[in-house]
Parts: C-alpha cells; structure tokens; sequence
C-alpha cells in the first residue's frame, strides 16, 4: 500500500476579518486528492511566509502559533503511521465525511415541557419559572439572542435562574394616605381668582 500524503498550512486573504487577520487553512493532500480545512487561526498577512508555512518572527505569538501548526502536522503523520500499522488504507472521501458529520447532541433542543420543569425544580426553583422559561424560548425558536441555535437548554436554564432577582417586578410599598397631606383645603372658593 503505497500512500503519499502531505500537509501544507496557507493564507486566505480573501477571507481576512474586520480587523484585517487573514484565516490559515490547513490542506491535506493524499494521493493527490485535497481535504482543506480551517485551523481556527488568524493572523496578520503581513506576518505570514508563504514558503515555510509559517508566521515570521520570534514573538510569543509566532511561536505559540507555529507550535499549533506542527501539533497539527504531527498528529497527520502519527494518524497516518497508525493506519499503515494495522494495513487500513487511507481515504480521503472517508476523512471528508468524517469531518463533515455533525456531532451529535446529546440534549434534545427543543426539550419537553416536563423536562424543564422537572430541571427547575431541582435546581430549586419554581416549576413556574420553568414554564415561563420554556415558553420564551418556545416563542422564539430556541435561538439565544434572538440569533443563534441553543446548543445547551440547561446552561441557558441556569443562566435564567441567576437572573431572577434581576428581572422580580420591584414591589413599591403604597401607604395608606393620610387625609390633609397635601395641606389643601377641602372648601374651594371658585369665584376668586388664583
């Protein structure tokens, strides 16, 4: 089994941030076949050396960043070693769907009614701040923020409990009124002038 692979880390300036970092994509290449991916990183274009594949300079940066790159190369090569060991070839369309699985979550999103309930009362809380926190984010798709998915309802459910105190309707203590508190008179006289 003859595989040749290769990994080389690029600049894609044409994606660069509002801050002007670029993003550093990673490339695998087996038997000429490509899988590119993101490694999560940005960095400054100005920085970047395109014939080593790495960032100039000596700075904690650079060398946090490089060191991040070779981690990355390394664990190809390893993974690639394991593989001819236990004679499995390697594929590139079977890393491709593997990086494109999405994982799965192990909450359910949107949870049942009872469910939450349930949770705020263990968390000893009123079952009816649990339906109150259902409801909201029933109403607006379970999306936190009014724009992204809720990954976790139970973070979010806690998060909803520390905030109680802040959202209670402030109760103001009305006193009975006192006659003559506004030291008026309760004889008006309409025909004099004010």
């Amino acid at each position: 089994m003859n595989t040749t692979i290769s990994v080389l880390f690029y600049l894609k300036r044409a994606k660069a941030n509002v801050q002007g970092f670029a993003p550093i994509f990673q490339r695998i290449t087996i038997n000429g076949k490509r899988l590119d991916n993101s490694t999560g990183k940005f960095v400054d274009p100005a920085k970047w050396n395109s014939a080593t594949s790495k960032l100039r300079g000596s700075s904690e940066e650079a060398r946090l960043i490089n060191g991040h790159f070779d981690n990355l190369r390394t664990q190809i090569f390893i993974a690639e070693k394991n593989l001819i060991k236990r004679d499995i070839s390697i594929c590139i369309e079977k890393k491709k769907k593997k990086l494109r699985e999405k994982k799965e979550n192990p909450q359910s999103i949107p949870p049942k009614l009872e469910e939450v309930k349930k949770y705020f009362s263990s968390q000893n809380t009123e079952e009816l701040e649990g339906e109150r926190f259902f409801n909201h984010f029933q109403s607006n798709g379970w999306l936190v923020g009014g724009k992204s998915k809720m990954y976790n309802w139970q973070a979010a459910a806690n998060n909803w409990i520390l905030n109680l105190q802040s959202f209670k309707p402030v109760q103001i203590a009305f006193s009975n009124p006192v006659p003559g508190n506004l030291k008026t008179s309760n004889q008006k006289q309409y025909d004099e002038p004010l």
